[in-house]
């Protein structure tokens, strides 16, 4: 995952859904895959659900995994996931503290399932917890 950074991991793996529906159906569905997680009804009207894969694995495992129990979805709840208006798989890493210290390859057929199943894939990377003040700072307006 980095080049020697012992700091750099892999956090987790969430499939984020909105959709102007009940999620609750798609949300039991997916705890039978191993998925879990929450539905719920935001202020704005629309429904939000978030459920997170196997921790410990990696992000390709964790985002085949996810993928796997979406194609495995019963027809009431592939329905739902068709009319979900935003569809992402939300990948979580934190990060060491030297300029080299985040890389990770998400491999071309990782991302041809994602394109196939019509998910956006989004990082969200967090800085290290104990890098000296500062080079949180300075390693996010300096490429390596």
């Amino acid at each position: 995952m980095s080049d020697g950074d012992e700091l750099t991991k892999y956090l987790n793996a969430d499939l984020e859904l909105v959709c102007a529906i009940d999620l609750n159906p798609l949300c039991l569905d997916l705890h039978s895959f191993g998925l879990r997680g929450i539905a719920c009804k935001g202020g704005d009207g629309m429904y939000y659900l978030n459920c997170h894969g196997i921790s410990g694995s990696s992000a390709c495992d964790n985002i085949s995994h996810i993928i796997q129990a979406l194609s495995g979805l019963r027809e009431l709840s592939r329905e739902i996931l068709g009319r979900c208006v935003s569809r992402v798989i939300n990948v979580g890493y934190e990060t060491g503290c030297s300029k080299m210290s985040f890389r990770d390859v998400i491999p071309l057929e990782t991302i041809e399932l994602l394109c196939k199943n019509n998910l956006s894939l989004h990082l969200t990377i967090y800085g290290g917890k104990d890098c000296p003040p500062g080079a949180r700072r300075e390693n996010s307006a300096h490429g390596p």
